[in-house]
């Protein structure tokens, strides 16, 4: 381990509430543009639906693009710190692009938007990898952290960006986000003193503590493979749900799932903070949560049983299994990856919840495939236990607590 020359716990609880508000202005965004381009009465674009959808697909195919772009640039080039800085400031002139309403000025301003997210995105979880590189054994609460900030940003985004734009005007509301991302930029701005000395220059300097290349594009490759075989299968499951039970997903709504997953947040959390369990023994636990929730809504179709019920139950698990899966792949890359390509390592890793969506989103097959989900699930997790069960117990290590 290199010395510490920087202060690890100020600048940390900064670098969340920045990507917290950095989430904030882009979902909100996300929220009005559809609408934005697709109105025609009240200052919109006014372009047909078709085109609106088919521009709104490749956006977001571009972004997730540019997440690696983003990365690369960080390692080989200027460093996590300054790529963050440049992707806010990027966005936040992307934001005010739009609005000033014309087809040539969209283009340009979601471009710069796109590009922006890119740089900003994986820089934020390689910055805290940087602060905390002599306390792993916090990563797991601090990814925690960044995983209820973020979706705390997320719920309230439509909510203040998009009452704005409803009652306000378009304009206004795109105003907003880039009010928003600034703040970020000038949160991370201002915590340059306390940021590690390896977020301020390229990773590939650091290739002297770097691990071994082989190793760390190992784990990137396993974490990439589970996260988007987890994520194409929660798409699947939630097609599922909507698609079979719509009446009463639509009852119970979107803020209890979300709401599930920030006490879940909240509880792991303090969890990890005081017990450090092996990493992959919580992937598998994730996996078999999420298989636990299948059967218990297949045998309950089975049995006519309270669909309601159970439907909250599952929700609840799959909450659970969320927020395990997405906090321990961030760290076991943290901790394990490659350290001259973290902020590339990052980016792939959350590329392949792009791969997910896209795959889940061309899988159906009605209430068939409830007990499929189940047993491929609870399968990845078995093995996984016994791969884990395995290495501690041939290289001497302890079951179940890390050391």
């Amino acid at each position: 381990m290199c010395e510490v020359t920087h202060s690890p716990t100020k600048g940390i609880g900064w670098l969340l509430l920045a990507n917290c508000l950095e989430r904030l202005a882009y979902y909100g965004f996300r929220a009005i543009l559809v609408l934005f381009l697709i109105d025609q009465g009240s200052g919109g674009v006014g372009w047909p639906t078709d085109k609106t959808l088919e521009f709104y697909g490749e956006f977001t195919a571009y972004t997730y693009l540019a997440v690696i772009v983003g990365g690369l640039c960080a390692d080989f080039l200027v460093g996590a710190y300054l790529s963050t800085l440049l992707g806010a400031a990027l966005m936040a002139l992307g934001y005010i692009g739009l609005t000033f309403i014309d087809s040539q000025s969209i283009y340009y301003a979601t471009s710069l938007i796109a590009i922006g997210t890119g740089l900003f995105k994986p820089n934020i979880p390689a910055m805290i990898a940087h602060q905390l590189q002599n306390f792993p054994e916090k990563l797991n609460s601090v990814f925690t952290g960044q995983y209820l900030l973020i979706n705390i940003g997320a719920l309230l985004a439509p909510i203040i960006v998009g009452a704005t734009a409803e009652h306000v005007g378009w304009s206004t509301g795109f105003a907003l986000s880039a009010a928003v991302v600034s703040a970020a930029f000038l949160i991370i701005l201002s915590q340059s003193k306390h940021l590690s000395k390896q977020s301020k220059q390229s990773n590939i300097k650091t290739k002297e503590q770097g691990g071994n290349l082989f190793a760390g594009i190992g784990v990137v490759v396993v974490t990439f493979v589970l996260s988007a075989l987890f994520w194409a299968y929660y798409e699947v499951g939630a097609s599922l749900l909507y698609g079979s039970f719509s009446e009463v997903m639509n009852d119970i709504g979107l803020i209890f799932s979300i709401t599930s997953v920030l006490v879940t947040c909240i509880t792991c959390f303090f969890l990890w903070w005081f017990f450090k369990i092996r990493s992959w023994y919580m992937v598998a636990l994730s996996f078999s949560i999420y298989s636990i929730g299948w059967f218990f809504l297949n045998y309950s179709i089975s049995n006519e049983w309270n669909i309601r019920q159970i439907i909250i139950l599952v929700m609840v698990l799959h909450a659970i299994a969320e927020v395990i899966c997405s906090v321990i792949f961030m760290s076991i890359i943290a901790k394990k990856g490659f350290k001259p390509l973290i902020s590339t390592s990052f980016a792939i890793h959350l590329y392949a919840s792009a791969l997910a969506n896209f795959a889940g989103s061309h899988f159906t097959d009605g209430n068939k495939s409830l007990e499929a989900l189940g047993w491929v699930c609870l399968t990845v997790g078995i093995l996984l236990m016994l791969v884990q069960y395995s290495y501690n117990k041939f290289s001497g290590k302890k079951p179940i607590l890390a050391t």
